[in-house]
């Protein structure tokens, strides 16, 4: 069973373990990996990025996606580096430690996820944040973490997964920002229903809920846009836009 635990960030980086293990000692637990039909089983079918660790926390074997994504044939290039070292993660760089030794890493839910691992010797799970640059371009994606400690000829390892779930994340802020908007003009047009009511029936007002029922129906549409956008089915229109009309519109708004 997978159990979601809310981590707390470590106070200081100095309290993360700093040692690593031999390359003599990383080459063998890495054969030893990679012997276990077991794990071998786990790197070829789970989804997303898939990692086998050593108690160091540095990589011993890799599944097929993740050397795909780095643009690599096999995994040895791999072995002895830490995580956020083989993802090119900013922050491994910022200190002569590596992955784990930067002010930032107190708070990394993947490290968290680790080390919560390695203490309770039960599965954990996590999100985190990995800032990564690659080709000259810094790229940010979120990941829902796994990790499960597993014994391997009596060596403590870990199997870590990562899950890019930045398009789910991304979907939950506009539908977020879409039902606050929608509620807003929502409010704009029971304002203005109520003032008619009172007033028994005022031009003004009347102009303001047809404003109002139009931008609402743009709302809607725009929702159906940016889900089209999600999937793929976009169709771009280019027009002009009166940029003078626009903040007349804003300021009708606001």
């Amino acid at each position: 069973t997978m159990a979601y635990t809310t981590l707390q960030p470590i106070k200081t980086a100095a309290s993360i373990p700093a040692e690593r293990a031999s390359p003599a000692s990383i080459a063998a637990l890495s054969a030893l990996s990679l012997e276990s039909p077991v794990l071998r089983a786990v790197l070829e079918a789970v989804e997303g990025y898939a990692l086998v660790l050593s108690p160091e926390r540095q990589i011993l074997a890799a599944n097929p996606e993740l050397l795909e994504a780095l643009g690599l044939e096999e995994g040895s290039s791999l072995q002895g580096l830490r995580p956020g070292e083989a993802l090119a993660c900013r922050h491994a760089a910022e200190d002569p430690a590596g992955c784990g030794g930067s002010r930032s890493c107190p708070a990394c839910g993947a490290l968290l996820a680790m080390l919560a691992a390695q203490a309770s010797l039960e599965p954990v799970e996590g999100e985190c944040l990995l800032e990564i640059r690659r080709d000259g371009v810094s790229l940010a994606a979120e990941y829902r973490v796994r990790v499960s400690p597993v014994e391997v000829g009596g060596h403590p390892l870990l199997v870590v997964v990562l899950l890019d779930i930045s398009d789910r994340k991304r979907r939950d802020h506009l539908e977020s920002a879409f039902i606050h908007d929608l509620l807003n003009t929502v409010q704009g047009l029971l304002g203005l229903g109520e003032a008619l009511e009172r007033k028994g029936g005022a031009r003004e007002t009347a102009q303001g809920v047809v404003e109002l029922t139009r931008r609402l129906a743009l709302e809607i549409q725009s929702q159906r846009l940016l889900r089209q956008a999600e999937e793929g089915a976009l169709a771009l229109r280019v027009g002009e836009l009166e940029v003078p009309e626009l903040l007349e519109d804003l300021e009708a708004l606001f």
